[in-house]
């Protein structure tokens, strides 16, 4: 594992975190709008 592999794996990590953190953040809004 060179350092390059490292920052790449880790920065795809932060990236599905966000995206999933933006999907649910989201889905709660919506929710809330159609209450």
């Amino acid at each position: 594992m060179t350092r390059q592999v490292q920052l790449f794996f880790s920065a795809v990590g932060i990236l599905l975190i966000a995206y999933f953190a933006a999907a649910g953040l989201v889905t709660v809004v919506q929710a809330v709008i159609q209450s």
